[in-house]
């Protein structure tokens, strides 16, 4: 669910450039459509595109920070969990040894 949760965040920081890229020159006539089509993007568009990949490495690295730390935080819970158990069983034991040690 994460998985496709990034990818659509991706895609619409990749269409919001793209948008923010129309603003910024006239669309080509049929006339030099072939040579703009073959034109490297603009330096503020490459600037751009820079930061905002730089931001969505920075933000995978936040969010495999924050899955790790949550895969453990979950197995030391269930370490937990399991000697919560044994204590439980031990305590079981115990009672089940000495009469009248379970009631007041």
């Amino acid at each position: 669910m994460r998985g496709w949760q990034w990818a659509g965040w991706v895609c619409l920081q990749w269409s919001s450039l793209a948008w923010a890229g129309h603003g910024q020159q006239p669309l080509p006539s049929a006339n030099n459509h072939a040579a703009a089509s073959t034109q490297a993007p603009s330096a503020k568009v490459e600037r751009q595109l820079s930061k905002r990949e730089a931001e969505v490495r920075r933000l995978r690295k936040t969010v495999d920070k924050q899955e790790s730390d949550s895969r453990k935080a979950s197995e030391r819970l269930r370490q937990q969990d399991r000697a919560i158990i044994e204590l439980r069983r031990q305590l079981q034991a115990i009672q089940a040894t000495k009469p009248g040690a379970g009631s007041p």
